[in-house]
């Protein structure tokens, strides 16, 4: 799937409206979604190899925003609450073949680390919660 750099649109719900979800693009400067899922052994008496079937399935968000005071009250906000906010991911423009993953989730980590002479940056950490959605716009 190419939904690549600069072309790339990262929305979620903030404290207060959930479930309406915000342009973070603008802030956002590194989405890394993982997407897993768990295997459980099905092998059957006279298999003379094993076998495997998916089982339950996991996802999680590490994102980087670029600081500023307004987004970071925002996330502390939503961690603080312990929010489930929808999200969506996707390239920008709203062609009807672009991919497009939704889905809800909570923060679990939020982090501003500092270091001399680099940008600042706020580290968040989201969790998956229920589904994740692959679709098109």
């Amino acid at each position: 799937m190419a939904v690549g750099g600069s072309l790339s649109t990262w929305k979620h719900g903030t404290n207060g409206a959930v479930s309406s979800n915000t342009d973070f693009s603008a802030k956002t400067r590194e989405v890394t979604p993982s997407f897993e899922a768990e295997q459980v052994e099905s092998t059957t008496f006279g298999d003379t190899y094993r076998d495997y079937e998916q089982s339950f399935k996991n996802a999680t968000i590490e994102v980087t925003y670029k600081y500023d005071t307004t987004l970071f009250a925002q996330l502390a906000a939503i961690y603080n609450a312990g929010d489930i906010v929808t999200w969506e991911l996707g390239p920008t423009g709203i062609v009807a073949t672009n991919p497009k993953i939704t889905g809800s989730m909570f923060m679990i980590k939020l982090g501003n680390p500092v270091k001399v002479g680099d940008l600042l940056e706020i580290s968040v950490s989201w969790q998956v919660s229920g589904a994740v959605v692959f679709t098109a716009f």
